[in-house]
């Protein structure tokens, strides 16, 4: 019986090896270019990273990218079109939503998700930031214009300025270089 053990793991071994780990990525590469709301911008992630530039103008620029990588091409395209973003203006703030539509249940299988969400807006906006495994950044001077970000697991940077910060992250580090005081 003991001599049968190796040749067991290495016939398993084999055959794990054969088969692949995963089907193609989906990808998916989405653009907006928004005229700026009157007082703030939200962006909701789930896996994805959330870098924010500000810049001068009065339009919000939003880019989403995002590759899953699930056990089939099938699973991994529903989930494209699962997180595929929103774009929401009410009461002068405009939200922007790239999180499942649906209950996830289980996932039973190969899974890889990245994603990310780049945002260039003027100053003077409010900001929230909230994601759940993602990291964000800001870029600039808010203004008058405040910043929120709550993340679970990422890593929360600030270069830049705004009249007032709140950062709440379950187990992610916050890193600032405040270019005024606030």
């Amino acid at each position: 019986m003991i001599a049968r053990t190796p040749r067991i793991l290495m016939l398993a071994a084999m055959m794990l090896a054969a088969l692949p780990l995963s089907a193609s990525p989906a990808k998916s590469h989405d653009e907006k270019t928004l005229p700026a709301p009157t007082k703030g911008v939200t962006v909701e992630g789930s896996f994805h990273d959330v870098e924010v530039a500000v810049k001068p103008g009065d339009k919000v620029r939003v880019t989403v990218d995002m590759e899953i990588s699930a056990s089939t091409d099938a699973k991994a395209n529903e989930l494209i079109k699962e997180y595929a973003p929103t774009y929401v203006e009410k009461d002068g703030t405009l939200t922007i939503r790239s999180r499942r539509k649906s209950n996830p249940g289980f996932n039973w299988g190969f899974l890889k998700m990245q994603g990310r969400i780049t945002v260039e807006l003027p100053p003077d906006l409010d900001l929230t930031l909230d994601t759940a495994s993602g990291d964000c950044v800001l870029n600039g001077d808010l203004g008058k214009g405040k910043f929120f970000a709550d993340v679970a697991s990422g890593e929360v940077r600030v270069k830049g300025a705004a009249a007032e910060f709140k950062v709440d992250a379950a187990s992610g580090n916050f890193t600032g270089e405040l270019t005024r005081p606030t």
